[in-house]
């Protein structure tokens, strides 16, 4: 028997049948109950917040409420907000990339390009680069999206600009 079965036995047989009284404590009990149901709340915490597959070919950036997926594209680079997977509309909205590569840092606009997505015209990411795109929607939330660019070879792939989806909200 493993050492954590042995324990939950011994935990279960210190509490009596009701009526007959407790030999443990009321705190140490509600403690014990706490700590085997606290890896399932964990799991399923992480769980909610979940990974979701790219859907216009690029990278993802990690974690947040707002999500980013950053695309290199024939005009620039394209990057498609969404909220837990499903597309956030990006017109009206508003941003900044700031790219970091060997210690020099250069700083670029990035506009509303279509319903879903926004462009920072002109550039192409290198591998190795660090982005932090900083946008502002129109309804006037922030969102922050942080980016390493993989190595050659890696999952950041052109894409034409016809084939990137640009349904509606």
């Amino acid at each position: 028997m493993s050492a954590a079965a042995d324990r939950m036995r011994r935990i279960a047989a210190s509490v009596r049948a009701p009526g007959r009284g407790l030999r443990m404590p009321l705190a140490q009990g509600v403690f014990a109950v706490v700590l085997v149901l606290l890896p399932g709340v964990v799991g399923r915490t992480a769980w909610a917040h979940g990974d979701w597959p790219p859907r216009h070919g690029g990278i993802l950036n990690e974690g947040g409420e707002t999500s980013f997926e950053l695309v290199q594209g024939a005009r620039g680079v394209y990057f498609y907000p969404s909220d837990h997977g499903e597309p956030l509309s990006a017109q009206g909205a508003v941003g900044q990339l700031t790219r970091v590569h060997g210690g020099a840092a250069l700083t670029h606009d990035a506009k509303a390009d279509g319903k879903e997505r926004l462009l920072v015209q002109g550039i192409r990411v290198k591998a190795g680069e660090r982005l932090t795109l900083r946008v502002v929607f129109a309804a006037g939330n922030i969102a922050v999206g942080r980016f390493v660019v993989p190595q050659s070879g890696s999952s950041v792939r052109e894409v034409s600009t016809s084939s990137a989806s640009s349904r509606g909200s």
